[in-house]
């Protein structure tokens, strides 16, 4: 090998190093970008109509757990009726939801693989079995964005 391409081959050499380095280093830095953006919670509100009167109004916040958990946080006023309503979606699917109005706890569900188990006001807790991918609530708009 001439002393050229012993030149070359050196400079080909610290080339690909540099360039393994650099897309090392943009990657690193775009799995930090995203994971600071995933970890920040985002909010947003909805207002419903019917016909020209606004009938309610939806504030949320999402946010995300280290495991990947969506947590959406709502309060919902209809006509008046104060609702609270917490939705946790896991990877494997609906994790739990739960609906409060006029301050009185009306229905929770905790999911687990194929059953969930129920509890709504003024009945005894039972456990079902589900086939259940997502989660959407008459008049719950948020929910929605999870299908996104």
């Amino acid at each position: 090998m001439t002393t050229k391409e012993k030149a070359n081959s050196h400079i080909a050499d610290k080339w690909e190093v540099t360039m393994k380095s650099s897309v090392g280093g943009v990657i690193g830095c775009l799995c930090l970008i995203l994971l600071t953006l995933q970890a920040q919670p985002s909010s947003g509100t909805y207002t419903m109509y019917a016909g020209q009167a606004p009938v309610a109004t939806e504030s949320y916040t999402l946010s995300s757990a280290p495991d990947g958990t969506l947590r959406a946080e709502a309060e919902i006023i209809v006509r008046g009726v104060k609702q609270k309503l917490i939705t946790a979606v896991s990877k494997q699917g609906p994790a739990s939801f739960s609906l409060e109005a006029g301050g009185v706890k009306r229905l929770s569900a905790e999911f687990s693989g194929s059953t969930v188990k129920l509890q709504i006001a003024g009945q005894a807790e039972r456990q079902v079995e589900t086939k259940a991918t997502l989660i959407l609530e008459n008049a719950v708009w948020h929910h929605y964005i999870f299908l996104i």
